[in-house]
């Protein structure tokens, strides 16, 4: 029978005339809703994980432009020492 249906028994058994199925038990659904917290855990760890890595690789991304503009500003450099 599936779960949270009810049936009910016109036979002539000693069996109860109505019997109703819990669709989950208790015990059952407390232990879902303990994975299913564990797992939005895990999820926000790993978020927070990689927008940490975000951060930092935007963080580098900054000192790789500084360098190259300093770079760039060492090269014309020598073109103005000449000049004057």
């Amino acid at each position: 029978m599936s779960p949270g249906l009810c049936s009910i028994d016109l036979g002539m058994t000693k069996e109860p005339l109505l019997h109703v199925e819990s669709p989950v038990s208790k015990g059952t659904q407390d232990s879902k809703d303990d994975e299913a917290r564990e797992e939005d855990t895990d999820r926000v760890e790993a978020l927070t994980a990689l927008q940490t890595e975000h951060d930092a690789l935007l963080e580098q991304q900054t000192h790789w432009e500084d360098l190259r503009h300093a770079t760039e500003t060492l090269d014309h450099l020598p073109a103005l020492v000449t000049r004057f």
